[in-house]
């Protein structure tokens, strides 16, 4: 069962609203950007491999941003907040790659930068929540990502409607990646990581503690 206490966890809260505004720009360029560029007159062929070259890099991504925490032991939350920053800036400045050339770099990079931000949820959770929270809390997590999910693409095709335009629709996308890197910035406030670290410590306390009970006893050992 889902552990509805969390919602009184700030650190989730943060996690979970920040979530919700950046996945619903998340999927406008996946949405998008093949139109868009047919209006620059970029072949179709052309522009439809836009995508995938988002779906490649995406993938380098997630691969690379695992390495970046495991081997090199950079702040997982630090690297998914610049990957929120960078995404944001990319989709606010989409409307003006009118090249096939400017096109491929915003789509390589934006690959990548949404990796980050996808892949490394789990990490973040544990070093906020602590372990003992993950299932429950990337479980609502998911749930919050799939409602934006599902209702951003819409929103931002009834800007287009709206206006004529799509870059509009992008400004949205990167209006909503910036306010949800600003709610996971929040997390790196001193107050917040300080209450992070202590649940992680007491969470190794825990199992140390646990691994104690588990062990044989001498008196076991003699019978």
């Amino acid at each position: 069962m889902l552990d509805l206490s969390l919602l009184k966890d700030f650190n989730f809260l943060m996690i979970c609203i920040g979530n919700i505004l950046a996945m619903t720009g998340f999927y406008v360029p996946f949405s998008y950007v093949v139109d868009h560029a047919l209006q620059f007159g970029i072949p179709k062929t052309d522009a439809a491999f836009l995508l995938s070259i988002i779906g490649i890099t995406n993938t380098i991504g997630r691969l690379l941003s695992g390495l970046l925490v495991d081997i090199f032991k950079l702040n997982a939350l630090v690297i998914n907040n610049t990957a929120l920053v960078v995404s944001a800036i990319l989709l606010f400045v989409e409307p003006f790659c009118t090249t096939y050339e400017l096109l491929v770099t915003f789509a390589v990079l934006y690959g990548l930068c949404v990796a980050a931000y996808i892949s490394l949820t789990s990490i973040i959770i544990c070093d906020l929540l602590g372990l003992r929270k993950l299932t429950n809390a990337f479980g609502l997590l998911t749930l919050a990502r799939g409602i934006a999910g599902v209702y951003g693409p819409p929103v931002a095709g009834a800007v287009y409607n709206a206006t004529g335009s799509y870059n509009y629709s992008f400004w949205l996308g990167g209006l909503m990646f910036a306010l949800g890197a600003a709610c996971h910035l929040v997390l790196l406030l001193p107050c917040v990581k300080k209450k992070g670290q202590e649940i992680a410590s007491n969470e190794i306390v825990l199992v140390e503690e646990e691994d104690k009970t588990m062990l044989p006893s001498s008196n076991d050992e003699e019978v």
